[in-house]
């Protein structure tokens, strides 16, 4: 994000850039660059990191690390009164060798067509608590068993860009899924390449009760079940047709799958690597000559990474550290 100085609050002092400072959630900010004309600095949207404050026992009970219960909109807070932090430099020219083959893209998918509450019941104690617990997210629409008149399966599409078919690193789906009802669920979860029947045999499955919170994953989907586009990803509930309280709701689902290391896909772009001792030579094809890199590992501490661009790929070395 860039800040033209002109835009500051007169009561802002703006002779002397190097104090200004940036805060986010408590902890300062590292500008990208602040001099008399503009501030640079590396910002994101509001994750609902924050709302795990309001979760009890605590925040690792909120369900959904992807998405805000109550806004997008990320708050910092600009100051001037001492040296501010500064963003590092990281001298990337020193590559050798071949760049890494891929990176791995995510694709997370988050659902708000309705709020899971625990008040669909007629239990004498409905879950009317001022405080969140785990199975209170924001989700897409109910998924009712085969007891129920509506579909008892939820298609998910998703799309591949340059996908590397790698059979050592195949994609990977996170989800959790609600119990919005208090019956019994259980759920058969699939990836094919179509919506059609066939190609959707059960890759994990999933049972438990109440109006509850589950997190699946499924590890290295067979390239069978997908193609170079993507394909679909289906939850479908097996309950027997008695069990009319069968009613489950998805709060988001993440992929990730290997994707070629190329600027080619838009003018910005995120690039995600294994952590590991050796340093990455990184290889952005497709990119544009003015073209400005940053290592994000740490979000408030950005550092610019200078390298080489050759015959439009950008070289550079990058060092990095285990976990």
């Amino acid at each position: 994000y860039k800040i033209p100085v002109s835009l500051l609050s007169t009561y802002i002092p703006i002779d002397d850039p190097s104090k200004f400072q940036l805060w986010h959630r408590g902890k300062e900010v590292a500008l990208i660059s602040a001099n008399a004309t503009e501030i640079i600095f590396y910002g994101k949207k509001n994750d609902g990191a924050s709302d795990g404050l309001l979760f009890r026992p605590g925040p690792e009970a909120k369900p959904n690390a992807y998405f805000s219960l109550f806004s997008d909109n990320g708050s910092y807070i600009l100051t001037n009164s001492a040296t501010g932090k500064r963003a590092g430099n990281i001298d990337g020219t020193s590559w050798s060798g071949n760049p890494e083959p891929y990176h791995f893209q995510k694709i997370i998918k988050t659902f708000s067509n309705q709020f899971a509450f625990g008040t669909l019941t007629t239990d004498p104690t409905p879950l009317n608590n001022s405080f969140y617990e785990k199975q209170n997210s924001w989700v897409g629409n109910t998924l009712k068993g085969p007891g129920s008149t509506s579909s008892n399966n939820v298609d998910n599409a998703f799309q591949f860009t340059n996908w590397v078919n790698d059979a050592s690193e195949m994609p990977s789906l996170e989800a959790t899924i609600i119990g919005m009802n208090y019956g019994n669920h259980s759920l058969s979860l699939s990836v094919g390449k179509t919506a059609d029947d066939s190609e959707h045999s059960s890759l994990s499955s999933l049972s438990f009760s109440g109006i509850d919170t589950r997190k699946v994953i499924i590890n290295n989907i067979p390239s069978s079940r997908i193609n170079s586009s993507g394909g679909i990803f289906r939850i479908k509930s097996v309950s027997p047709i008695f069990e009319t309280n069968d009613w489950t709701a998805l709060a988001y689902y993440l992929i990730t799958y290997p994707q070629l290391t190329d600027m080619a896909v838009g003018n910005a772009a995120y690039f995600n690597f294994k952590s590991s001792a050796l340093p990455v030579h990184l290889g952005i094809t497709n990119a544009p000559t003015d073209v400005m890199v940053y290592d994000i590992s740490d979000i408030d501490t950005p550092s610019a990474i200078s390298g080489n661009l050759v015959t439009g790929t950008y070289h550079a070395a990058i060092p990095r550290s285990s976990n």
